[in-house]
């Protein structure tokens, strides 16, 4: 490994035993090899360090065990960054793993493109065995049933106007490989929120690079039963998430009004849609958080509620 590599894995875990290993050995197996890894563990509580234990004395590896839990991913993703010396960052999530081919794919395409600050693979999601579920591609399907089934690169504002005003088109962090500079530029992940952070991250770096994609899934995100998007008490989140995310598209985008309408539209039906479930999974609390910065977001909020409810919108 050279003295300052390229890529800069952090491999944050938090009560990740059962998975560990395959994690770090996707990470530490990869065909690309100018790497360094930077373990970060958020006070785990089950046996996470013994597993770890075998690969300490690894010279690509750095460690760091907190001592107290952070409760926030973002807050984990920001320390590895900020610890890393690659020009490319990985955060490869500590209970997901990776093909073998994972950085050898998507590092070229950043080195040929210097404009594009995220590059990112198709995802499979997988059980705790790692029996395949589905293609996350049912993400973007909806959004257009061909885009996303061949590589591309594109304009990271016309990707935010096209796709990500309507909902988060990259679903999982540990299939991203991105500039570190540009992270830096934007203020690095957004630590508010515990749940969208990334969506919001993307948002931001796309506006000032371009994004680029490749349809082969070489990222195996894992569903369990400690998978935060399991956890459907905080179904708030996302919709608080959503909005911060269209403050910053209307702030720094300037979309005509029509657009900007459209997309306070979505969020406003896939809010109500939750809250009149027969199972209210957002709750008192999660709701009165929204209507506070529903209100703070969308000065038409208001006016758009009203024809809702009037069955006119």
């Amino acid at each position: 490994m050279s003295s300052s590599p390229r890529v800069s894995v952090v491999v944050a875990a938090y009560n990740h035993a059962p998975f560990l290993t395959q994690r770090l050995r996707s990470v530490l197996d990869q065909r690309y090899d100018d790497v360094e890894v930077i373990f970060l563990d958020d006070a785990s509580t089950d046996h996470t360090a013994d597993v770890f234990a075998p690969f300490a004395d690894d010279p690509r590896i750095r460690a760091v065990f907190n001592t107290e839990n952070t409760g926030n991913a973002y807050v984990q993703a920001n320390r590895g960054v900020k610890l890393a010396r690659g020009e490319y960052i990985w955060v490869a999530q500590g209970d997901d793993y990776a093909h073998p081919d994972f950085l050898a794919t998507l590092v070229p395409i950043l080195e040929a493109n210097p404009q594009v600050g995220i590059a990112y693979c198709q995802s499979l999601a997988v059980d705790e065995t790692g029996r395949e579920i589905e293609s996350l591609g049912r993400a973007t399907a909806g959004l257009d049933p061909t885009r996303w089934q061949g590589d591309f690169i594109n304009d990271g504002r016309d990707e935010i106007r096209r796709y990500l005003i309507q909902r988060n088109t990259i679903p999982t962090l540990s299939a991203v490989v991105f500039r570190k500079s540009v992270c830096q530029a934007v203020g690095y992940f957004d630590e508010r929120l515990r749940l969208s952070g990334d969506y919001l991250t993307w948002v931001r770096m796309l506006m000032r690079s371009d994004i680029a994609f490749v349809a082969r899934p070489m990222n195996f995100f894992r569903y369990h039963g400690g998978s935060v998007r399991r956890r459907s008490s905080q179904e708030g989140l996302l919709i608080q998430g959503r909005y911060r995310v269209l403050a910053a598209i209307r702030d720094e985008l300037g979309l005509p009004e029509a657009e900007l309408e459209a997309a306070f539209d979505r969020v406003l039906k896939s809010w109500l849609k939750k809250i009149t479930r027969r199972e209210n999974r957002i709750g008192l609390r999660g709701g009165r958080a929204i209507w506070r910065l529903a209100r703070e977001v969308d000065p038409g909020l208001r006016r758009r509620l009203l024809r809702r409810l009037l069955g006119l919108g």
